[in-house]
């Protein structure tokens, strides 16, 4: 949770399904309600006003990270547009035609209604989860490297279809840098860097998580892996690698003159 820069949500719901599914599967997702708002206009240019009741709804989805309060907010959105288009529907039809929308409206809402109440179950289940993960890198705290190795990987906020790689990728950042301070070389080199570089190291671009792959490899003695770090960092953060340059020599002069290969 410390390690990582808000780089990988850019908490607007649009922007979310842009990256994730692609422009086809943006308008798959949002055309219908596209389509239902512009046809509620066109039945009544009054309806225009719905927009404004809409606007806190469409504003927070810009806002908000969107398996969260969005996706209760996207359902609202569409009851809401089911509910005034079968009302406007009932004011300019017949009598049997009024009974017909009301069922058609019935259905629709209780359509909807599943749905909503589904991805609202799905939206908490994973903030729990979320909360959970919080709560148990707390206990991490106070346990040995060992004893998380041995039971983290398969609690249920790892293994959840949402966050459980958000989490697994967060646990493995969190103990790469635990090894690496506590000097715990050989775990390092042979199972949590090697998680690292698989998860991690060009999966996110992070300051903080640069260091922490910096300061591993210093650990491990992989000084042209260091170097071909810095100079990938300083395409993006000119400054960033300068300091990191700074830092690799600082470790050197530290620990090359006294290491045991060095004596030999």
């Amino acid at each position: 949770l410390i390690f990582k820069e808000n780089l990988t949500n850019p908490h607007n719901l649009v922007l979310f399904l842009l990256v994730e599914t692609g422009v086809v599967g943006v308008f798959t997702i949002l055309g219908p309600y596209i389509y239902a708002l512009v046809g509620l206009i066109r039945q009544n240019a009054r309806n225009v006003l719905v927009l404004v009741v809409l606007f806190p709804i469409l504003l927070h989805t810009q806002l908000e990270l969107p398996y969260l309060q969005s996706s209760t907010h996207f359902w609202l959105f569409a009851i809401f547009l089911t509910a005034v288009t079968q009302t406007n529907a009932e004011k300019s039809g017949s009598v049997s035609s009024v009974a017909l929308s009301r069922g058609k409206s019935l259905m629709s809402m209780a359509a909807l209604g599943v749905l909503g109440g589904l991805f609202v179950a799905g939206a908490y289940s994973t903030a729990y989860q979320d909360a959970l993960a919080a709560h148990r890198y707390k206990v991490m705290q106070v346990k040995s490297l060992g004893e998380i190795l041995a039971i983290r990987f398969t609690h249920s906020d790892i293994v959840h279809p949402i966050v459980g790689h958000n989490n697994s990728d967060t646990t493995v950042i969190y103990l790469t840098e635990r090894a690496t301070r506590e000097g715990q070389l050989k775990m390092l080199e042979e199972l949590l860097f090697p998680m690292y570089e698989a998860q991690i190291s060009d999966t996110y671009s992070s300051v903080s998580l640069w260091y922490v792959e910096l300061r591993a490899l210093l650990a491990l003695g992989e000084f042209d892996k260091a170097n071909a770090l810095i100079d990938k960092v300083s395409l993006l953060r000119p400054r960033v690698a300068q300091s990191m340059v700074e830092e690799v020599s600082s470790y050197r002069e530290e620990t090359i003159p006294h290491s045991p290969r060095q004596v030999q």
